[in-house]
């Protein structure tokens, strides 16, 4: 009798197993793609997508995340919901007081673009910190072009004498991003 309880219980785990094996999966269905070398053009500028692009039912697949990355935005995925946001500007984080960065207002007064230098006249507020008015940009400055509810990356050689901008400095005192709103 015990062996046929044993026997029994053994049956069922093994059942149960192979049941939950079978069912965990979701739904998967196998398909044949090509995969091609593919080369995306976005400014006149090439870049090679490599092997990460197939068709399939003549349509063209490729990550999201490199061809955003490729045409200067980000990508965020988020897995809890499912979703993925585009933003088509790469944007730069905000000011952090605690790691020595600082934050100015200025009018730009003069611009050295060889130097990668920018001169400001600094508006004040109650929280503002004075800074030396000559400010060193950083070669990999992010600057956000922002006009009423949309924002662009520019660079560098698009800022102007005459622009208001309002600019994050490094703990080194480099600017690392610049916003400029019209």
């Amino acid at each position: 009798m015990k062996k046929r309880i044993f026997l029994f219980i053994v049956v069922m785990v093994m059942a149960f197993m192979i049941y939950s094996m079978a069912f965990s999966q979701g739904e998967s269905v196998k398909i044949n793609v090509f995969f091609k070398e593919f080369v995306l053009k976005v400014k006149d500028e090439w870049t090679n997508l490599g092997r990460s692009v197939f068709i399939y039912n003549n349509r063209i697949y490729a990550p999201i995340s490199e061809i955003v990355r490729i045409m200067g935005g980000e990508a965020a995925l988020d897995e809890e919901n499912k979703t993925v946001e585009i933003k088509t500007y790469k944007d730069f984080s905000e000011c952090d007081y605690l790691k020595g960065e600082k934050f100015v207002y200025g009018l730009i007064t003069e611009i050295n673009y060889e130097k990668n230098e920018v001169e400001i006249e600094q508006h004040f507020d109650d929280n503002s910190v004075e800074v030396f008015p000559v400010l060193k940009v950083r070669k990999d400055v992010i600057i956000l072009f922002e006009r009423n509810e949309n924002k662009m990356n520019i660079s560098f050689n698009d800022l102007k004498v005459g622009d208001v901008i309002g600019a994050t400095l490094d703990k080194n005192g480099y600017v690392r991003g610049i916003i400029l709103s019209r």
